[in-house]
């Protein structure tokens, strides 16, 4: 697809913009199925093991920002996964040539904005809801979860996804209230998990 083109970076960006402009239309003609399978398709994209689809999909979520960032029941139900997915790019992103350092830089900034997101609507995603997409790697679709992943990803041998999670969860652990959480649980426990 044109958001994927290797050689021409305009014809990317203007792929996400007409995008963009897809997903605000059909957000704004409540079209809730397009707007779902565009979203299980990114997800599709940023899950991919070729680093190039990773890329567009990283660069597709940076030019959809502005319009993602407007609906809450779009941040509602995607949000967490999308952040786990991206992480996970990033995390992949390590271990591949020349475009790897392109996709490093793209997932970055698409973290940057899904941290801006999730800190500005954290109390929206702090309580469990059915209609919510779990990612696989956390226990429930919730930003206290999400910041347990997170800790539980410091340890890991991938020097960016290292940083980035412990980053992250400095980041939100005063938001989320971890040290209250920590107190209840003894310090045993989560090391254990």
């Amino acid at each position: 697809t044109a958001a994927e083109s290797p050689e021409d970076p305009i014809l990317r960006d203007f792929s996400a913009k007409c995008l963009d402009e897809y997903l605000s239309w059909s957000v704004r003609q409540n079209r809730s199925e397009n707007v779902d399978k565009f979203f299980l398709r990114l997800i599709d994209i940023c899950r991919h093991n070729n680093c190039r689809k990773r890329l567009a999909a990283c660069q597709i979520f940076n030019g959809i920002y502005r319009t993602f960032r407007e609906y809450d029941d779009l941040i509602d139900k995607y949000l967490l996964e999308l952040f786990v997915d991206y992480m996970l790019c990033l995390q992949k992103c390590q271990y591949e040539d020349s475009d790897g350092i392109v996709c490093t830089i793209a997932s970055e900034r698409t973290i940057a904005h899904l941290e801006r997101i999730l800190i500005k609507k954290r109390i929206l995603l702090s309580k469990k809801e059915h209609f919510r997409i779990t990612p696989r790697v956390l226990k429930d679709a919730t930003v206290p979860s999400f910041v347990d992943w997170l800790f539980h990803n410091i340890g890991k041998t991938d020097v960016k996804f290292r940083r980035k999670c412990l980053e992250l969860m400095l980041n939100l652990e005063s938001k989320v209230s971890l040290r209250d959480r920590c107190q209840k649980e003894s310090l045993h426990s989560l090391i254990e998990r």
